[in-house]
């Protein structure tokens, strides 16, 4: 029951609902302010990566973007890792500093950085999924993270956002553990986790051909001299 969960527990409860209910409102406002509803669709059929590519859409995320006229996908049914995917390949406006599969570093504050930083961030929030505790110190390091990220995108897209992703947060964090919220949250997990374990195989994929290519670039390098 949710009223026996320890602090540690009310703690993931807490990050866990802000991950899967806050951090995605700013990508969807800012996937709306790009691609318009009705346009999706069209979008995702003229690019070949979002089609045929390692970064294809799978079958669900397929039925939730591409709904024939006069319906329109509902973007607030949309998680993480599919509005990261579609702004990274649908709003070439929006690009993180070291590009979309890498960290950014402190001094990467952009739109594009913040982005990833999301992701990043609701990974390293569900990697305590197993025993559903976070302590109180890693708790307000990540709570503190989330919101410098939401309140630096909120102030620099003033003109998109459709709620304030700040106040939203701090709901959540006012949530007593005896909520229904707090008592639902691991259930809701099962589905997420499973994207977040595609998300981060993606991730390593890339990461891995990106050191084969400097390994391959340093041997010829070094066999030229």
């Amino acid at each position: 029951m949710a009223s026996s969960l320890s602090n540690k527990q009310l703690n993931f409860a807490r990050l866990a609902i802000a991950c899967l209910d806050v951090i995605k409102l700013p990508l969807i406002d800012i996937l709306h302010l790009n691609v318009k509803a009705d346009e999706l669709s069209a979008k995702i059929e003229a690019n070949q990566t979002l089609k045929k590519g390692r970064f294809r859409l799978n079958s669900k995320e397929k039925k939730k973007c591409c709904i024939q006229p006069p319906d329109k996908p509902d973007y607030s049914q949309f998680d993480v890792t599919l509005l990261c995917k579609l702004i990274s390949h649908l709003c070439p406006s929006i690009q993180p500093r070291q590009g979309w599969g890498v960290e950014p570093s402190d001094d990467d504050t952009g739109l594009g950085d913040d982005i990833v930083r999301i992701r990043v961030l609701r990974n390293e929030v569900f990697a305590h999924a197993a025993s559903a505790e976070i302590d109180a110190v890693t708790f307000k390091d990540i709570w503190d993270d989330i919101e410098r990220v939401l309140t630096r995108i909120q102030t620099s897209t003033p003109g998109c956002k459709s709620v304030d992703y700040v106040v939203k947060l701090q709901t959540v964090k006012g949530m007593p553990k005896d909520s229904e919220e707090c008592a639902t949250v691991k259930p809701r997990l099962r589905e997420e986790l499973q994207r977040i374990a595609e998300d981060i195989t993606i991730e390593v994929k890339r990461k891995l051909r990106r050191m084969e290519r400097e390994l391959v670039k340093a041997v010829r390098d070094g066999s030229g001299r």
